[in-house]
C-alpha cells in the first residue's frame, strides 16, 4: 500500500487488483478503478488494458467506449496481447 501511494505503477496495479478482488481488505472496485487509472497514466500495459475492460462494460466507471479504446490502443503499443486481443 505505502509503494502505491507514493506512486509506484506496479503498486498501483497490484492493490487495485486486490480492491477488485477484495483480497486482504474489504471489496471496493471504485477504488480498484481509480488505483488502474493511476498506473494506466504512468504507462503500465496491464492496468491500461485492465481500465480499458472497465471502460468497456462500465465496472466501477462510467462507461465510455472511446476510453476503453484509447486505453487499450495505448497497451496494444506496448505490445501486450490482452490489449491486442
Amino acid at each position: 500500500r505505502l509503494a502505491a501511494e507514493q506512486g509506484d505503477a506496479k503498486a498501483q496495479f497490484a492493490l487495485g487488483n486486490c480492491y477488485f478482488r477484495g483480497e486482504g481488505l474489504a471489496r471496493n472496485n471504485v477504488a480498484g478503478a481509480r488505483l488502474y487509472r493511476q498506473a494506466a497514466e504512468q504507462g503500465l500495459p496491464i492496468a491500461q488494458s485492465s481500465l480499458g475492460l472497465c471502460c468497456m462494460h462500465g465496472i466501477d466507471v462510467t462507461r465510455n467506449l472511446a476510453d476503453a479504446a484509447r486505453y487499450f490502443r495505448l497497451a496494444a503499443d506496448q505490445d501486450s496481447c490482452v490489449a491486442q486481443y
